[in-house]
């Protein structure tokens, strides 16, 4: 068995490989290309199983690695660093502690969630930074109402008519204007919430898998946001 650790870079990675006494196998630094790993790892003829740190690209190459048959699991970063310190006295964590604490099977393991659920998480977080970029052009377009003494309700800013409203307000022309591109703007996100929201239930209605993922996920979501209302820490849980 073959031990490989993985220091994931943006365009290139440190790999380093041990073999089962702990003695290195290879060493060296790879291009982050699907078609180069596949060929390194084939070229092994050994069993591998991998180990690389939580980060961007760690469950891009957790897929990869699977299917070359290899075994594959991704660390804790934070937690990696800690034992990498207390067991081999650095608080440096690079490809050839993250083999060598694979092969004496000290890796803090995290969960590599199914490609559906991944999938899924990627396409909420991208509703949900839109909907933060609404609110963020809402709560521009409440300062500069607040800077001018415009007396209002927060609800007249959501309500239908919105822009036409503003543009009755005694307001300077070069701020009318910068309010309008603001509100043309939140127009169009509203747009991409609502179409996010269709196809969303399009495919739930089509697709069981989906629709349990989906369940999960906003499962999860209400979890957290609980814990953080309340100031309750989920680890603890």
């Amino acid at each position: 068995m073959l031990y490989m650790g993985v220091d994931l870079g943006k365009r290139k990675s440190r790999i380093a490989i041990l073999d089962k006494n702990g003695e290195v196998y290879a060493e060296g630094r790879i291009p982050n290309h699907r078609q180069t790993i596949e060929r390194f790892v084939k070229r092994l003829r050994e069993p591998v199983t991998m180990v690389c740190e939580t980060g961007n690209k760690s469950f891009w190459l957790a897929d990869i690695m699977e299917g070359c048959g290899a075994g594959v699991h991704v660390a804790n970063a934070y937690k990696v660093k800690l034992i990498a310190e207390a067991r081999i006295k650095t608080d440096k964590v690079d490809a050839r502690i993250l083999a060598e604490l694979l092969r004496v099977k000290f890796i803090p393991e995290v969960y590599i969630p199914k490609q559906e659920i991944r999938v899924w998480r990627e396409v909420f977080r991208g509703r949900s930074h839109i909907v933060r970029m609404r609110t963020q052009l809402y709560n521009r377009i409440h300062s500069i109402l607040d800077r001018y003494g415009v007396e209002y309700h927060a609800k007249q800013l959501r309500a239908k008519g919105a822009s036409s409203w503003i543009g009755t307000l005694e307001l300077p022309e070069a701020i009318q204007e910068s309010i309008g591109q603001y509100m043309k703007l939140i127009h169009q996100l509203t747009g991409q919430i609502e179409s996010f929201q269709k196809r969303l239930k399009g495919k739930i209605k089509l697709d069981e898998k989906a629709r349990y993922i989906v369940e999960l996920l906003m499962s999860i979501l209400l979890i957290f946001k609980f814990a953080s209302k309340y100031n309750i820490s989920i680890e603890n849980c």
